[in-house]
């Protein structure tokens, strides 16, 4: 599903239907704690690096882009709970070095 801000709308393509979890092999599951923190990191990490490529390629364009500023927050909120989660998996510190580690070499690549 695509959104498109100039016009508010949301545009469905049945082909890119979200797969769900059930369709996952069982022996794939996440079972310990370890296993879900390193997944919800690794997905942070996704995320924190999404946004900075984004960042980048507006440095470089240097314009007024609503959709791009419409990614942008999607990606922050989406940082924002990825922060919650690995907060209660007790892992907030892992989680706030590897935002920093991401911002600080986003600002040497740009």
């Amino acid at each position: 599903m695509d959104f498109n801000l100039s016009n508010d709308s949301f545009q469905y393509d049945p082909g890119t239907d979200p797969t769900s979890i059930s369709a996952f092999p069982p022996c794939s599951q996440l079972k310990t704690p370890e296993q879900i923190r390193r997944f919800e990191l690794l997905r942070l990490g996704f995320f924190a690096l999404k946004l900075r490529k984004l960042e980048c390629r507006r440095e470089r364009a240097d314009r007024q882009d609503y959709e791009y500023e419409f990614r942008c927050n999607l990606l922050r909120h989406a940082i924002f709970q990825q922060v919650l989660a690995l907060t209660a998996l007790d892992a907030r510190e892992q989680a706030m070095r590897l935002i920093n580690a991401c911002r600080k070499k986003g600002r040497n690549d740009c």
